[in-house]
């Protein structure tokens, strides 16, 4: 699994081959969390450019679960 650093923090990062979208990269809330102000706007350009990178986000416990079981989410949660 990679990782991605934001705020001087490492976060999980994973590479997705999801048939609908291609390859994509998901990582975790906490994350998306540190991303976005209270009112809604990015933190910071830096946010702004990890949040673009990534597909999407999902509980921090789930970014573990098995490839095949990630993609039937992203397909309940996206389509």
């Amino acid at each position: 699994m990679n990782t991605i650093s934001f705020n001087n923090k490492i976060f999980p990062v994973r590479e997705i081959q999801q048939p609908e979208f291609g390859l994509v990269l998901i990582s975790v809330n906490s994350l998306n969390e540190l991303l976005m102000n209270e009112d809604g706007s990015y933190f910071s350009v830096e946010a702004e450019t990890v949040d673009e990178m990534i597909f999407y986000y999902v509980n921090d416990s789930e970014i573990n679960i098995p490839d095949n079981d990630l993609i039937n989410l992203l397909l309940l949660e996206v389509l």
